[in-house]
């Protein structure tokens, strides 16, 4: 197993805590950042959820990232890295392109 350093490992905690750059969080501590995707620009709140879920902007990143069948909840990406379905490598390049 590849050890990895924590500014690696960052991202993916942010992803999984919630706790990261996306407008949801960011609209907790500064009620002046809207909570809006800036991805899709559409009316979704931009969190971890609707990003690996449901917004436009990652769609063809999520079926070439995770392939056909859809994410439906967090803790399915969480199982299917335990079971060695999706490489970390995979979900860092997610939360590189989301900038999370």
């Amino acid at each position: 197993m590849t050890k990895l350093d924590k500014d690696t490992l960052k991202p993916l905690i942010r992803l999984i805590t919630g706790h990261n750059n996306l407008n949801h969080f960011k609209n907790k501590l500064d009620f002046d950042t809207p909570p809006f995707c800036r991805f899709c620009e559409e009316n979704e709140t931009e969190s971890r959820i609707h990003l690996l879920m449901t917004c436009r902007y990652f769609s063809q990143t999520r079926l070439d990232l995770f392939g056909e069948d859809p994410v439906t909840d967090i803790n399915q990406i969480v199982r299917s890295i335990k079971l060695g379905g999706l490489s970390i490598s995979t979900l860092l390049f997610f939360t590189e392109d989301a900038d999370l």
